[in-house]
């Protein structure tokens, strides 16, 4: 009993790393105990690890199949994991639960419900389950964030500024709110404001932040640096989100974009590649590569680079506009070099007649 208040304990004091150490021995000692299970999971969940948290409340959802409060987070570690026909399912269970919710309200179920359809194509219906949720607490920051995130899938940008408006209001430094702003006002070509949040958004990640979630506010900042024109800072944004997430295809390719605006193309060429290994169904990665080859005049790289383009997008404006002037330049290349060609010379025909 004593090492479950100590969790408990280290757990309200965010000591949530000697929490989990704390836990580990709770359920070693209590393994048929669905609550300790579940604060496993919640201190898990707590330092960014999605993974193991669902193994915790597996643990929890077994031992007590109705335990609202389990499902709900359950169904949270769910949608992290992307699993979001699972995360709904499991929303809808916890509502239809035992109401044992602790200190969290339903609205934890109604927003990751929302969640999980918003994962699922069902923006609308989404919609209207995380506003169910914030009915339920209308100073929830996490459901005015997916709210926020919901509208501007809508195209409701005005509206999806307001939810975020209010998130980061309730939590000034919640900063995936602040990352969604700068999205959002990126989305509206509104740059300045975007790299405002975007630095927010840095200024308030946390020890326990999820760094994909870091690589991706750096990779974002590069894009609107970018577009102001400040190339050397997105070379060094975009190279912080590589650091941070080598695997990150956006952040190569911004690397890339911000090379060929600084006439650096070879090393363009060399993060579009990295890009397009990460992801090879992009035809926008290819597009750019497409463009840095015909700027060093490699024209057959260039024109197949485009055909590949096109294949993956057959609309891809980029490379729609660019092929047919890589084709003319390799033809004229071609013909001026069958020109340039030295003539054989004439061999006198020295058969008897």
């Amino acid at each position: 009993m004593l090492g479950i208040l100590k969790a408990w304990h280290r757990k309200k004091n965010g000591q949530l790393e000697e929490a989990i150490a704390s836990f580990d021995q709770a359920v070693a000692m209590n393994p048929k105990d669905a609550e300790i299970w579940l604060e496993h999971g919640r201190a898990l969940a707590a330092i960014g690890k999605p993974e193991q948290a669902a193994v915790s409340y597996e643990f929890a959802v077994k031992l007590s199949p109705n335990y609202a409060l389990a499902l709900a987070s359950q169904s949270a570690s769910f949608n992290k994991l992307g699993k979001f026909k699972e995360a709904q399912a499991a929303a809808e269970q916890a509502l239809q639960g035992d109401s044992r919710w602790g200190d969290i309200s339903p609205a934890l179920a109604w927003q990751e419900r929302g969640i999980a359809l918003a994962g699922l194509g069902n923006y609308e219906e989404g919609l209207a389950s995380i506003e169910r949720a914030i009915a339920l607490n209308p100073n929830y920051a996490e459901a005015w964030n997916n709210r926020a995130a919901t509208q501007w899938y809508l195209g409701r940008y005005s509206d999806a500024i307001a939810s975020s408006d209010r998130a980061t209001e309730i939590n000034p430094k919640y900063a995936q709110a602040w990352f969604n702003k700068g999205r959002i006002l990126k989305t509206l070509d509104r740059y300045s404001a975007s790299l405002a949040a975007y630095n927010k958004a840095l200024e308030n990640v946390g020890k326990f932040t999820d760094q994909s979630l870091i690589a991706n506010i750096w990779a974002n900042r590069s894009v609107v640096l970018w577009h102001l024109s400040r190339n050397q800072e997105a070379l060094v944004s975009a190279d912080r989100a590589i650091g941070i997430n080598p695997n990150l295809p956006q952040g190569w390719y911004n690397r890339g974009i911000v090379l060929f605006n600084l006439a650096r193309y070879d090393e363009a060429i060399n993060a579009y590649n990295q890009a397009s290994t990460l992801a090879p169904m992009d035809a926008n990665i290819l597009a750019g590569k497409g463009v840095a080859l015909l700027r060093l005049g490699k024209l057959e790289d260039a024109v197949n680079t485009f055909t590949a383009t096109l294949q993956l997008d057959p609309k891809n404006t980029l490379a729609l506009a660019n092929q047919p002037i890589a084709q003319q330049k390799l033809q004229a290349q071609k013909e001026q070099q069958s020109q340039q060609k030295p003539k054989l010379p004439v061999v006198p025909d020295t058969k008897a007649r």
